[in-house]
């Protein structure tokens, strides 16, 4: 009779927890130090050390687990929480109340089912189970624009406060962002109340008063050290860094505006925090773990106490750093199968490790879910004596078959191994893995040990029994799927199968189990866990799984027979793919099922698959701010959930473009009194921004310390139509007018203080503004700020100030293609349109504006400061053959000009196509300057490479000197030393072969 039954799977997936690579290995610690694997099983995320020496374990889906003293593991979970555990979020953080005796409180970070958003809630415990319905919720955190970066970790401060780390949720900007809780470091009071003496409790309000510093990203561990107070996050990072951040009230930690140290000529924002450590994706992928190795009777020898200990997710090593000069100190451990957690038991010195381990490879149904995981115990043996932490386990074989065990031991030096049966030695059994060959009937309920020894010491392993049998192992047939199916996401695939003994028959339907693996890459996710009893059944293929596209199905078929001899066999089904094309602004970075990925971006996808794409709602990418409207088809949410079709699919996105101006800042003027007059400033500079704390110093040359003002003038334009906030922070005092409009006035004496005043600006327009500033005594403070409903709070950055118009430069031309070469516009010659004509600061060859030429070939650009500056021509792709000609170099470079405030730059530049080069020749050979004195420059355009020779004759015809140079195709420049001659009038004869030209130059005083 047959049985059947059908299994349907709904997988929870979407992308990487920490986007990391699969080890197989154990573990490798420093000589003396051992391991023991305390509890396994497990889908952890995070853990904590109560004063007891009690481990309290979360599991991602939302069970609180406790070991006792000795590791045993209660039966009961403390409490068992419904959360959304979905990729990566889940039960993710507990802290216990610092007195827990008196105040038997259990603090946890979850995200909550179904509301899309995380929580903080405080619990009651009873014993070793929370009270039921004791449940005080603390805090409900914002709103989730993704799954990824939740943070989590919470931890008590020597201040008896609770410090929470949240994730910005997959919203980059939140995490600039005061006004939301995501991307923070909250601080509040055991019963959930705010502190007063939060940084922004004066300037915040309601719950956003509990944040203590902003601009992270997923700071998914933390931890204090007691005896100093110093709290350090490990903050996850995107592309390029990973953070150890050192975290101070009010500081900005710098994310979304950069990863590692602070490394752009931009101004830093305000109250920004460097990193205290950060190490680049070239040594890890997720930084995990953070625990200061503290104890009231430290185990560790006297080296590590104090240091801190984290580690890497992908990598599997374990960094210790020294927090009093910040530097790694060396690898402790290394070959660890993902890393994910620490904790220190304050008691005895033990130091427990929580392993993910598993399939690895960042995969949504990973995040979601595993069974791999691990407690470790970490210590110290003292002298290095070996010491086994893994040992072999039993076996049960037919006659024929090899045994196999193994162990795992720890130790100081080269370790030896030697294997024993029932006691005696095996000859050349002397590795940690014993391959035992063809057993018999005589071997049966043999026992195998190993000892492991040094120069210190020895270890011997438990005993493992060998049972050997004369039955033979059954034979497996899989019927279907067949070889050569396929699949889509959504697909109901039906198996069935059947097993026979060689000694019993047909094997028992109860003695069959069925297992179904998604397999990706070198490792495999788990569809359906193991079902047995049944010889058919369906499953259906999960439309929200693996993303990757080297996937495919592996179905496996285990019999048992009587004796318990097992034999698996499977078959493969493989996918059908289909194609998505992604579209919007070039250079946009968006979130593809959790990965970044730049548009225009087109990616394989199973058929039928579900995707989801997060993309930001503002982002700058080069001189343009971009800001959301709708995608293509008229969705207008963020955040997009889509099936991938049977056929090609194409996905559009639609965004405002916002130019970024290109000022250099505003004319400050600099007094030696306090009474702003006109003329008498002591001198005057340009300051790229306003953004200056002299506290008890100076800007003023004569160290003049008091009693000193500023006028800062010029104009600001608006990235945004919409109404600024402008916020000026000073010590002592500040007026602003924007427009001629005085929008902020407290001209007194006054500690640093913060003013702000509102003015509505229209996109790409000016505005004049003039902030004037006076000091009086004590602390000098000058600082202007910006934000409006879609910019957050910042310094106003250097590219939207400008100087005052009479401050300013231009510079305008033309640009043509030249027929003949004679370097002028002449009738019948075409504006070149399109040219790009870059400026660059000729003291540094930094890009400071550019533009194109219109159809007529004409170009424009004003609003620059004063200075030394050199052109570039970049002709379209249209024009891409066509030469520089003219005073432009080969590579359409300009000479070097220097222009002064006030003045307009007038410079018209040629191109002459490669067809016409041969005939223009010396034609086009230009001598300057003429006069001239010491240097007599050269240029002509050319089709070929060849020599010309340069003759030259004085007024009698007599010649002078001669001279060869080797000729490139294209623009050629000669420069010739003439300070040997003498005043006067010369003739310079040029020949190529083909032709001769001659040109008269003066040589004067």
């Amino acid at each position: 009779m047959n049985h059947s039954t059908i299994i349907k799977l709904h997988l929870l997936a979407l992308v990487c927890l920490f986007s990391c690579l699969y080890s197989n290995a154990q573990g490798t610690f420093p000589e003396g130090f051992g391991f023991q694997v305390v509890q396994q099983g497990l889908n952890p995320v995070a853990m904590t050390v109560d004063h007891h020496g009690r481990v309290w374990l979360l599991e991602k889906d939302g069970r609180v687990l406790i070991l006792d003293e000795d590791g045993t593991l209660l039966p009961e979970p403390f409490v068992q929480l419904f959360v959304d555990d979905y990729n990566e979020r889940g039960l993710l953080g507990i802290a216990l109340h610092p007195d827990m005796d008196n105040h038997p409180y259990v603090y946890l970070y979850y995200s909550v089912r179904d509301e899309n958003h995380n929580r903080v809630s405080r619990f009651t415990a009873n014993g070793d189970v929370a009270l039921p319905g004791s449940e005080l919720v603390l805090l409900e955190l914002d709103q989730l624009a993704g799954a990824i970066h939740n943070g989590g970790a919470m931890q008590f401060g020597p201040d008896g406060m609770l410090y929470i780390a949240t994730g910005e949720g997959a919203l980059p900007q939140s995490a600039q962002n005061l006004n939301s809780l995501l991307g923070k470091v909250l601080r509040i009071e055991p019963d959930g109340r705010i502190p007063e003496d939060n940084p922004f409790y004066a300037t915040l309000a309601g719950k956003y008063r509990s944040i203590w510093a902003y601009g992270l990203r997923n700071p998914f561990s933390m931890t204090f050290d007691h005896t100093n107070g110093r709290v350090f996050v490990c903050d996850v990072g995107q592309g390029d860094f990973e953070e150890i951040n050192e975290i101070l009230p009010g500081r900005n930690y710098g994310w979304p505006l950069e990863e590692g140290m602070w490394a752009q000529s931009a101004e830093r924002p305000a109250n920004y925090q460097d990193p205290f450590y950060a190490y680049s994706h070239n040594d890890g992928c997720a930084i995990v773990g953070a625990a200061f190795y503290r104890s009231h009777i430290p185990q560790f020898p006297e080296a590590y106490v104090g240091k801190f200990f984290f580690a890497d997710y992908c990598e599997g090593y374990i960094h210790v750093l020294n927090p009093d000069n910040g530097q790694v100190e060396g690898v402790f451990a290394s070959n660890v199968e993902r890393p994910l957690a620490f904790a220190v038991n304050e008691e005895n010195g033990d130091l427990y490790m929580l392993s993910r381990a598993g399939i690895g490879g960042g995969s949504p149904v990973d995040n979601t879910s595993t069974e791999a995981g691990s407690l470790w115990k970490i210590f110290f043996s003292g002298n290095g004596s070996p010491f086994i932490a893994v040992h072999p386990s039993p076996v049960f074989l037919p006659e024929g078959e090899d045994a196999f065990f193994s162990i795992q031991a720890l130790g100081a030096g080269n370790l030896s191994y030697q294997w024993q049966k029932n006691g005696v030695d095996i000859t050349g059994a002397n590795s940690r893995t014993l391959q035992y060959p063809s057993v018999h009937a005589s071997d049966n309920e043999s026992t195998f040990r190993c000892i492991v020894a040094n120069e210190v010491g020895r270890d011997t392993s438990e005993v493992a029994l060998l049972s050997v049998t004369t039955n033979r192992r059954p034979e497996v047939f899989i019927t279907s799927p067949v070889l050569g199916e396929t699949f889509k996401a959504g697909d109901t695939i039906h198996f069935s199968g059947w097993a026979n003994d060689p000694e019993e028959g047909l094997i028992a339907t109860d003695k069959l189990c069925w297992k179904i693996d998604l397999h990706h890459n070198e490792h495999n996710h788990p569809l359906l866990h193991q079902v047995c009893g049944i010889t058919e059944g369906t499953f259906v293929i999960p439309k929200v799984t693996e993303t990757d596209t080297n996937i495919w199905l592996r179905v496996y078929l285990t019999a048992e027979d009587n004796v318990g001899l097992k034999r698996s066999t499977y078959q493969e089904v493989f996918p059908e793919y289909t194609s998505i094309y992604l579209d919007g602004p070039h250079g946009l970075s968006i979130n593809i099922d959790g990965k970044i990925r730049t548009l225009p971006y087109r990616f394989s996808s199973l058929k039928n698959l579900q995707h989801a794409i997060q993309v930001p709602f503002t982002q700058q990418v080069g001189d343009s701010l971009y800001v959301f409207r709708q995608w293509r088809d008229g969705h207008d949410a963020l955040l997009k959930t889509f099936f991938a079709a049977e056929g090609s699919l194409s996905h559009g996105l639609i965004y405002d473009a916002f130019n970024f101006g290109n000022g250099e800042g505003l004319l400050g003027q600099y007094y030696t009194e306090m009474n702003l007059a006109e003329e008498n400033f002591s001198f005057e500079r340009i300051d790229t921004t306003i953004h200056f704390e002299w506290d008890q110093g100076t800007p003023m040359p004569d160290n003049r310390v008091d009693f000193f003002s500023i006028r800062w003038t010029g104009e600001v334009q608006a990235v945004l139509t919409e109404e600024y906030t402008f916020y000026t922070r000073s010590d002592d005092g500040v007026r602003l007018w924007i427009n001629d409009q005085l929008i902020i006035d407290k001209w007194v004496p006054q500690a640093a203080t913060e003013h702000k005043g509102t003015f509505f600006m229209e996109a790409g327009k000016r505005y004049p503004i003039r902030m004037e500033y006076f000091e009086q005594g004590g602390g000098a403070t000058a600082s202007l700020s910006w934000s409006s409903a879609r910019t957050s709070k910042q310094i106003i950055p250097k590219q939207q100030l400008f100087l005052p118009a009479a401050e300013r430069i231009a510079m305008r031309g033309k640009v043509w293609l030249d027929v003949d070469g004679n370097g002028q516009f002449d009738l019948g010659e075409s504006a070149l349109d399109k040219v790009s004509v870059l400026v660059y600061q000729a003291q540094n060859a930094h890009l400071v504006a550019s533009t194109q030429s219109n159809d007529k070939g004409e170009w424009l650009i004003a609003d620059l400061a004063a200075g030394t500056y050199q052109l570039q021509f970049i002709p379209d792709i249209k024009h891409q053959n066509l030469l520089p000609a003219g005073e432009l170099d080969g590579a359409g470079i300009s000479p070097i000009f220097e222009i002064e405030a006030g003045e307009e730059l007038v410079f018209d530049a040629s191109f002459i196509a490669p067809e016409l080069l041969r005939g223009v020749g010396l034609k086009s050979t230009q001598i300057f300057p003429n006069p001239g004195q010491n240097q007599l420059n050269m240029q002509l355009v050319t089709g070929f490479k060849g020599s010309l020779t340069v003759a030259l004759f004085d007024v009698s015809g007599r010649q002078l000197a001669q001279r060869q140079f080797e000729l490139q195709r294209g623009m050629n420049r000669m420069v010739w030393d003439m300070s040997s001659y003498q005043k006067g009038v010369y003739w310079l004869r040029f020949s190529d072969g083909n032709s001769v030209l001659n040109k008269k130059w003066v040589k004067g005083g």
